[in-house]
């Protein structure tokens, strides 16, 4: 899968870029902030040779064929990123009413007959949105998280995810464990598939 530019090394900066992204983002209209997310995806494009060439080594196993440095894919993988990392930040924001959930009978019937559900998605669209809509409806749900490099960076997150009443599971040693606790207790516990 394309990985996205790695969020722990991103200029190097740790906590800073996304406590100022989140901050700048709060203050204006998202469309506005998704704009803005836009031009700091395209410097970052710019700027970091090895994000970039992450990228295109990423798209050209996908594709089967070798893809430019410089290519409009390449930059949309940026684009995204910094699109899904502006919606994330401002998601508490916009709560419960902002989304709708298909398939969420089926959800909530699992839910309801202590059965458990997996929920499995992809990096396709915006994957985290899809654990804060299930928390904030007050489903009881786990998300296997890869924990980020920086612990500050990565207690923003797991905040942001627990503000929702998403309890996170850290990819390590005991999370198979505490899916499997989740699930006899009949809760949810959501996967990224295209990851191993």
């Amino acid at each position: 899968q394309p990985n996205r530019p790695s969020p722990s090394t991103s200029m190097g900066l740790g906590i800073l870029p996304y406590a100022t992204a989140r901050w700048l983002a709060s203050k204006m209209s998202p469309s506005a902030a998704l704009r803005c997310a836009e031009r700091l995806s395209d410097g970052q494009y710019h700027c970091s040779a090895s994000d970039r060439a992450g990228v295109r080594a990423n798209l050209s196993a996908i594709t089967g064929h070798s893809v430019a440095e410089w290519s409009p894919d390449v930059r949309s993988v940026f684009r995204n990123f910094g699109g899904y990392l502006t919606e994330f930040l401002l998601a508490d924001q916009w709560g419960q009413a902002a989304f709708r959930i298909e398939g969420a009978q089926e959800l909530q019937a699992a839910i309801h007959a202590h059965r458990g559900a997996i929920v499995l998605s992809a990096h396709l669209g915006n994957w985290e949105l899809g654990g804060l809509a299930l928390g904030w409806r007050g489903v009881p749900v786990s998300v296997v998280a890869l924990s980020h490099r920086d612990p500050a960076v990565d207690r923003l997150f797991v905040g942001q995810r627990q503000r929702a009443g998403v309890d996170v599971i850290p990819l390590n040693a005991r999370a198979m464990r505490r899916c499997a606790a989740r699930l006899r207790s009949g809760g949810a516990v959501c996967l990224l598939g295209d990851r191993e």
